[in-house]
């Protein structure tokens, strides 16, 4: 479900509003766990070995993960710049009630991943027209994403992301 709505006399505000809502995926439950023992000589000691977990899967695809949902939220702004220049300014939270949505399960440590918890971002995107010699239109835009929770990917230092887009 989307929502937006454009503010402002020349509707240069944009607020907008996302919810997501998904069926849990099907996936395999596990019916039991029993350890597997492969000695690799003759004599191995069965009282000092460990072996290694092994599953016994119930019917395939009989279960279901539980139902996925987030609200996404979202505002914007235009500014122009002369005639042929538009800058954009943005700002965004993903999953603003911070729902811990399930993305996978390790059925042996009993550990879960999740999928993204709450997600500020920050954005511009500028663009301008020019002309080319033999008078060809051209738009250039450059857009930069500001990610301030780089742990969340795995990347210790503050993020920024920008990219030249011609079209």
């Amino acid at each position: 479900l989307l929502a937006s709505y454009a503010l402002g006399a020349h509707r240069e505000w944009e607020v907008s509003a996302r919810w997501t809502f998904g069926s849990g995926f099907p996936f395999t439950q596990t019916q039991g766990i029993y350890e597997e023992w492969h000695p690799s000589h003759i004599g191995d000691d069965y009282t000092t070995f460990n072996g290694t977990y092994g599953l016994h899967y119930a019917n395939l695809y009989g279960g279901r993960l539980p139902a996925y949902h987030r609200l996404d939220l979202g505002i914007k702004r235009k500014i122009s710049i002369g005639h042929r220049s538009l800058l954009e300014l943005s700002a965004g939270v993903t999953n603003v009630y911070n729902r811990n949505n399930l993305f996978y399960f390790d059925r042996l440590t009993l550990s879960r991943t999740d999928q993204l918890p709450i997600l500020a971002t920050l954005g511009a995107k500028f663009t301008f027209d020019c002309f080319t010699k033999n008078n060809t239109h051209l738009r250039v835009g450059v857009i930069f994403l500001y990610d301030p929770y780089p742990i969340i990917h795995n990347i210790y230092s503050t993020t920024s992301h920008s990219t030249l887009i011609l079209y």
